[in-house]
């Protein structure tokens, strides 16, 4: 299962987040349907969809995995977990 942690977020009026991420384990793909939580309780389910960097980007000099998570505003210590099928 594809797991991440919110390192940076930005929230939008309209409800969506831009986050920064340290993927844990797997690879994230655009429009892949994701669980986010906070301190252990289920926020929602959203829409991950990524900007310049997937989750292989944790490289020196490159920048942090971001995307952007619709319907949900997150915060730095959020999880973000993809959903099976």
């Amino acid at each position: 299962m594809t797991r991440a942690v919110v390192t940076d977020s930005f929230a939008f009026s309209n409800g969506d987040s831009a986050v920064f991420m340290t993927v844990e384990r797997g690879e994230f793909t655009r429009g892949q349907r994701v669980r986010v939580s906070r301190d252990a309780s289920l926020l929602g389910e959203a829409v991950i969809q990524f900007g310049f960097a997937g989750a292989g980007a944790n490289t020196e000099g490159s920048r942090s995995p971001h995307a952007m998570i619709k319907g949900i505003a997150c915060v730095r210590g959020d999880v973000i977990e993809g959903m099976e099928g």
